[in-house]
């Protein structure tokens, strides 16, 4: 298979291509505009990538999903709960682990919307006396209470002039 000129792939095949060509230690350098990668960082992808038997593309992949959904931060157990997850997927290319990267993405965002759609359809439980209440007549209820108020009124004086 002949390599396309770069004028006619894809960004997402030069994509591929870069992760493909350069070091982990190169596209974290890269990715943080130049500067020099911690050793903690580069011990941790050397230490992944034994661990797990990943290729450097496929962790490029790794590094570079794990920046973007972490805000810049190369959290280790994240990277190494993602590492685990594509070693038993059997990822062994770049290709492969950018199709997962993706799937997994959407599925997140499918699950945020799910979550915020069933938090905007939960209904306040309404008892059925709320309801009844709502529909007798306002004026009817008014002289209902105003009975009830001189009923009690009533009970009141009785009862303060048997004690006496």
């Amino acid at each position: 298979k002949e390599k396309q000129s770069s004028a006619s792939q894809s960004k997402e095949d030069q994509f591929v291509d870069m992760l493909e060509q350069i070091s982990p230690r190169e596209l974290l350098e890269d990715l943080s505009g130049g500067n020099r990668a911690s050793d903690q960082d580069l011990r941790l992808i050397r230490d992944v990538m034994t661990e797990q038997g990943l290729a450097p593309g496929v962790m490029n992949v790794l590094v570079h999903y794990v920046l973007l959904k972490t805000d810049m931060k190369l959290s280790k157990a994240y990277l190494e709960k993602i590492a685990s997850h594509w070693t038993r997927k059997n990822v062994t290319t770049v290709r492969q682990a950018m199709n997962l990267a993706k799937a997994e993405h959407q599925k997140y965002q499918q699950w945020g919307k799910q979550k915020s759609q069933k938090r905007s359809q939960k209904e306040e439980v309404i008892p059925a006396w709320f309801h009844e209440q709502k529909k007798t007549n306002p004026q009817q209820q008014s002289k209902e209470e105003s009975v009830d108020t001189n009923d009690i009124a009533e009970r009141i004086k009785r009862l303060t002039n048997k004690g006496n």
